[in-house]
């Protein structure tokens, strides 16, 4: 990366060193931590706190983490995925009151930007939940969710605000839909946020939506803004796109897994903030890297060290100094997950989690009462159309953090996969070649439906006939521990068909072109 584009960033940096060091100046006196630990089964055990979720010495309980698991899990299911759904799935039509107390009526195609989050992130992270695939909710969010894909443009209406067209990938890629992710990752590199000579993107509020976070004014006005005053680089957005690439099944090796994940590493490197400095978007963008290169095994740079370091520093002591991390436990949580997935324990985690247990409300909520006064959600602002709260993805994210430390610590669950030092089978490589496409056998057609529930359909020419057999049983164990059913006449015709168009003793030359972009040579 040239001179200029760094000297570019660390005066970007500079600037946000010192607009962090000024909020934190204004809000001194609210990091004290006053917490107890107690006896009890957690969720009803109550700690007085200034912080929202202070950590309290100790470790929680497996009977503890299960309750407050659960009460986690319903409360998200019922207080904001089933209100959210219920909202959305009427046409999309939003009664409004405003400062002068009149109300409107809205819609149709009108929805409210946090809603549309929790549903994202309900799709995102079911499986995390225990959440049947077979489940009636999850079913309905599904379709909903695909029905308002445009697959002609490759984009939602919703697409521009903030980080809801990456995480909507990764809610597709999650159930497969990976030709729908091909089409979302061509628009967003037609989109304004995307920065070319960064090898990034940015972020931007959507005026086709209410807005929940972003400036009231451009609700509903059809006009996009960005989210940071400018076209800046943002790793939060770049990476969640990588990951989202990644879990489709799009190789690292892929051209533009490169690009992207070259243009994010470099920004790392150049606009290294102490954690005091960092702002959302720095926080999650770190959290991201590091997640995508344990769940998808790519190599541990510089920037994924950086990375590390940083959260480490946040999560054992210097959380304090920053507003975020104060103020919002689910951020600090989303650093506790990576920070376990990378493999990184500390008594002060163990703290942190225990807290979460620990001010937990009776209904499983963790609620962000100052939140709701300091970004003014607490009532109608006096321009504009501003609806929702952060008490649903506080609520998602600490009970999420629960799951994963249950999984490292006790060994339990879908998350203990996640978090292992082992990565998952590795999906073939090699793009299904054309003529073996449009083959509508019962073989064939065994393999394309149960392939592509998990990655991109490989070629059969991947894997010779003597390896087969063994590709398929680690597949079909990865997709047992995932919980997916598949029948085994199913699993018997695929690998029948895969052996039958495989090379017969040795690898074929690869179908892939020189220059790593994944195309076939023409």
């Amino acid at each position: 990366m040239n001179n200029s584009v760094v000297a570019k960033r660390q005066s970007r940096w500079r600037s946000t060193c010192l607009v962090g060091a000024a909020i934190i100046l204004v809000t001194a006196g609210v990091s004290t931590i006053q917490g107890r630990s107690g006896q009890g089964t957690g969720a009803e055990q109550r700690v007085e706190s200034p912080v929202p979720s202070p950590p309290v010495p100790g470790k929680p309980s497996l009977a503890e983490l299960d309750i407050a698991i659960k009460r986690g899990t319903d409360a998200f299911i019922r207080e904001f995925v089933k209100t959210s759904y219920a909202a959305v799935s009427n046409g999309g039509y939003v009664d409004y009151k405003n400062a002068a107390g009149i109300i409107k009526h809205y819609g149709p195609d009108v929805y409210v930007a946090s809603q549309l989050y929790l549903l994202t992130h309900f799709l995102m992270y079911y499986q995390d939940f225990g959440i049947s695939r077979d489940d009636a909710l999850l079913k309905d969010v599904h379709d909903w969710f695909v029905a308002q894909f445009d697959e002609e443009q490759g984009y939602w209406l919703w697409s521009h605000e903030g980080c809801l067209h990456p995480k909507g990938m990764i809610a597709l890629a999650n159930f497969s839909h990976t030709d729908l992710v091909e089409k979302a990752y061509e628009w967003a590199l037609h989109a304004p946020f995307y920065l070319s000579t960064d090898l990034m993107f940015t972020m931007m509020k959507s005026g086709s939506i209410i807005q929940t976070l972003g400036d009231a004014r451009i609700s509903l006005t059809g006009k996009h803004e960005w989210e940071h005053g400018s076209p800046i680089p943002d790793a939060e957005n770049s990476s969640k796109l990588l990951y989202a690439l990644l879990k489709a099944g799009v190789p690292p090796t892929d051209k533009r897994v490169a690009d992207l994940r070259g243009g994010i590493a470099s920004y790392i490197l150049a606009t290294t903030k102490t954690v005091a400095a960092m702002g959302t978007r720095d926080i999650v963008g770190l959290v991201w890297y590091v997640l995508a290169a344990h769940h998808f095994d790519l190599q541990k740079d510089a920037a994924y060290e950086r990375c590390v370091d940083l959260m480490e520093k946040g999560v054992n002591s210097e959380w304090q100094a920053n507003v975020t991390l104060v103020e919002i436990p689910g951020m600090r949580s989303l650093m506790i997950r990576a920070l376990m997935t990378a493999g990184r324990r500390s008594p002060q985690m163990d703290a942190a989690i225990n807290g979460y247990v620990r001010s937990q409300t009776e209904s499983g909520i963790w609620p962000l009462p100052r939140v709701l006064r300091i970004w003014g959600l607490d009532k109608p602002p006096a321009n504009g159309i501003k609806m929702g709260t952060m008490d649903g993805a506080n609520t998602y994210l600490l009970t999420l953090s629960l799951i994963h430390y249950r999984a490292v610590e006790f060994g339990q669950g879908q998350a203990a996969r996640a978090s292992s030092s082992q990565p998952p089978p590795q999906v073939p490589s090699g793009a299904m070649p054309a003529d073996l496409e449009t083959d509508t056998s019962p073989d064939a057609m065994a393999f394309k439906r149960t392939c592509k529930r998990c990655h991109i359909l490989p070629s059969p020419y991947t894997y010779n006939k003597v390896e087969w057999p063994g590709v398929a049983r680690k597949m079909q164990a990865y997709m047992g521990e995932q919980g997916l059913d598949v029948a085994q006449k199913d699993v018997a015709l695929s690998l029948q068909y895969v052996t039958r168009h495989a090379f017969s003793a040795v690898r074929p030359p690869t179908t892939r072109s020189s220059s790593g972009d994944g195309k076939q040579p023409q």
